[in-house]
């Protein structure tokens, strides 16, 4: 059985978060930086280490004000060797709004999420960080599935398995919750 504890271990949350913001470096994302007053990007290395010690439910918050997520079970984070890709047990749809943007989906014209090194400007094997202007794991069709394309100061992610729809995310949450 999976318990709740209150150990938050990252989040990309709160304030207005601007085009820039997330257009940072590999090793930025490596080993953290705050995008904006109040937001934390923990690190890749971090999350690595801390998924490593138990068992992690990762929550995408798409809009702080209404709420509105995608929920992930057993989520991890693999090491530098990996590319800090990730992995999860399974995709919570009764504890979700939209659906599993990580699986690979027709809609989307993505495949799975799920094992793709994080890609960064400066690290980009398919060029995909340097046209969203954001760190994100990117398939070699480049999503579209992400939670913040700063052109645009919109996500995109799938609420069913026929629609993809785009939402505001100027003000969302990354939350890592460890689960025992």
């Amino acid at each position: 059985m999976l318990c709740q504890t209150s150990n938050t271990v990252f989040a990309l949350v709160y304030g207005k978060i601007d085009p820039g913001d997330l257009n940072q470096t590999f090793a930025m994302y490596q080993t953290g930086f705050s995008p904006a007053e109040g937001s934390t990007w923990l690190g890749l290395e971090a999350m690595y280490a801390l998924t490593r010690q138990g068992e992690y439910r990762l929550t995408i918050v798409f809009n702080i004000y209404s709420g509105v997520k995608a929920v992930y079970d057993n989520f991890t984070v693999n090491g530098a060797v990996e590319g800090y890709s990730f992995t999860y047990g399974h995709f919570r749809a009764d504890l979700s709004d939209y659906g599993d943007g990580f699986a690979a989906s027709v809609v989307t014209g993505a495949g799975s999420l799920a094992g793709v090194p994080f890609s960064t400007y400066d690290k980009d094997p398919y060029g995909c960080a340097a046209q969203y202007g954001t760190g994100w794991w990117y398939d070699d069709k480049c999503g579209p599935v992400l939670i913040y394309a700063p052109a645009s100061d919109r996500g995109w992610w799938p609420n069913s398995i026929n629609t993809l729809v785009k939402f505001p995310t100027m003000s969302f949450k990354l939350e890592l919750m460890e689960y025992y």
